[in-house]
């Protein structure tokens, strides 16, 4: 009940300024009053939208938003008019509160185009989500503005989304410098309120959650730089970089543990997450090498990382704790799967390589024998490939010149002793030989055949003519 009548107070509380504000229409009637309401309602404004936008409620977001352009920009528009009279009794403070809201609806204006990203990315737009992050105009910080709780609360949660935003869409580069640029706008506010001559408790709780959200960051960049060199094969710097992660979600853990454990307990899981990455890494470093023992007592590990992150989890008691040890235990399974049929398809690869290394060896040890005859010496793969094809060719030629040798078979023969039959079929042979496509094999096997006809005609004591006896002692060669 009293909760219900803190949040109609606060309601009503919320309108009446919105009607303070809207009730104020002439220059004569602006006042340092009337500036700090309009900047209270704004924060408070874009406040509940940065909320909502974590929550993803697309009405809330929207309507938060378009009431905060709408109060700042009549806020501009009075501005102007009271900066055109030089007697207004503010007109020495117009410059710099007109900078100032500029720099706000500024601001807000970077929060809306990161809030359509966002809604064009759970629309399945991503690419254009992407464009639109990409021409999102930045907004330029103030040492007044890095002071800001303000400022910081909504910059950080801008610059946040828009990491989450090309995570998903797998824009890894565009990611981490998201994720840098929050890192840093955490440690600019905690530096500024270091800074400060007394630090209340309100500052040291403020300076306690801008060191956790730096640490955050700093490991949402570190594991975008790890998916970056995991996609490019350098498994040495994804090492480094997962190592780096699971360090900065511990000192974010560490952080908050104590005041939300409900986070704290996922973000110790996320650590654990990290190590599993680095064991993949590391793990396919040692498959390229053949290592098979330390890969196999790698993929172990990353099993238990990931068992020990789902556990993590449900020491949470917040709503999404068994969704998060699922996805966890589901990530575990399915690299260990992976990498083991990895580690399979390598070790057989390995084999098969070897296997072929020695078939190469013997083939090597057998051309050598071959070509050793003839007097042929080769050293290296090299000259054996060279003298191969110099052996190829010389026989090419050898067979081309048999093919001329047998076109004129038909003529020389014409006048030789042998029977007319037995002369005619010799001759078609001959030309069946010359015009023929058989391999070298096969032509060289029938043309060796055919000279041995040829000699058993002049066996039988039959005189052959001049011509004849030089073709038959050119084709003698393949004997």
């Amino acid at each position: 009940m009293n909760n219900e009548i803190e949040f109609n107070s606060a309601n009503n509380a919320h309108y009446s300024l919105i009607a303070k504000i809207d009730a104020v229409q002439s220059p004569i009637e602006f006042s340092h009053e009337y500036d700090s309401a309009v900047d209270d309602l704004e924060g408070n404004l874009l406040s509940a939208a940065a909320e909502a936008m974590f929550q993803l409620n697309i009405d809330v977001v929207l309507e938060n938003l378009t009431e905060a352009k709408r109060v700042r920009r009549n806020h501009l528009d009075l501005l102007d008019r009271c900066a055109a009279d030089p007697l207004h009794p503010m007109a020495s403070d117009m410059t710099h509160l007109r900078d100032y809201a500029i720099r706000m609806d500024n601001l807000r204006e970077h929060m809306q185009a990161v809030w359509e990203a966002l809604k064009d990315y759970a629309q399945g737009r991503g690419v254009d989500a992407l464009r639109r992050l990409d021409q999102a105009s930045t907004v330029a910080a103030t040492e007044e503005d890095t002071s800001s709780v303000l400022y910081f609360q909504l910059r950080v949660t801008i610059e946040n989304i828009s990491g989450m935003i090309r995570r998903g869409a797998m824009d890894y580069a565009g990611a981490r410098a998201a994720f840098d640029r929050a890192a840093a706008i955490a440690q600019d506010f905690s530096e500024a309120l270091s800074g400060q001559p007394e630090e209340s408790e309100a500052d040291v709780d403020l300076r306690t959650v801008s060191a956790h959200l730096r640490h955050l960051n700093e490991a949402h960049s570190y594991q975008m730089q790890y998916e970056q060199q995991i996609s490019m094969g350098d498994y040495v710097s994804a090492v480094e970089a997962a190592h780096a992660a699971s360090i900065s979600y511990l000192q974010a853990t560490n952080s908050i543990e104590s005041s939300v454990p409900v986070i704290a307990n996922f973000l110790h899981a996320a650590s654990f997450e990290a190590l599993a990455q680095e064991g993949i890494a590391n793990a396919n470093i040692q498959l390229e090498q053949g290592n098979w023992d330390s890969a196999s007592e790698l993929i172990k590990s990353i099993q238990g990382h990931y068992q020990t992150a789902s556990r993590m989890c449900l020491r949470s008691r917040h709503p999404s704790a068994s969704v998060m040890q699922e996805r966890f235990l589901n990530s575990g399974s399915a690299w260990v799967t992976r990498l083991r049929r990895q580690m399979d398809r390598e070790q057989k690869h390995l084999a098969r390589i070897e296997e072929l290394q020695l078939e190469l060896r013997n083939l090597y040890g057998s051309v050598c024998n071959a070509l050793g005859p003839a007097g042929v010496v080769v050293n290296n793969a090299t000259e054996m490939v060279t003298s191969v094809k110099q052996q190829v060719e010389v026989v090419s030629r050898v067979e081309t010149n048999i093919r001329s040798l047998l076109r004129e078979i038909p003529d020389a023969l014409a006048n030789s002793d042998i029977p007319h039959n037995e002369r005619e079929e010799l001759s078609a042979e001959a030309v069946r030989l010359a015009e023929g496509e058989s391999d070298q094999a096969t032509f060289f096997t029938r043309v060796r055949k055919f000279a041995e006809g040829l000699a058993t005609a002049l066996g039988k004591g039959v005189e052959l003519a001049t011509p004849v006896v030089a073709l038959l002692k050119s084709l003698s060669i393949v004997k």
